[in-house]
């Protein structure tokens, strides 16, 4: 159970870094 839930949240984790990366992305391009 535990070994789920750490897998769960290091998706979770490259989920957010990626949503991060294309919000820098679209940050540049804007600017």
């Amino acid at each position: 159970m535990f070994i789920v839930m750490k897998y769960v949240y290091f998706v979770d984790a490259i989920a957010i870094y990626k949503l991060y990366d294309v919000k820098t992305i679209l940050l540049h391009l804007v600017a």
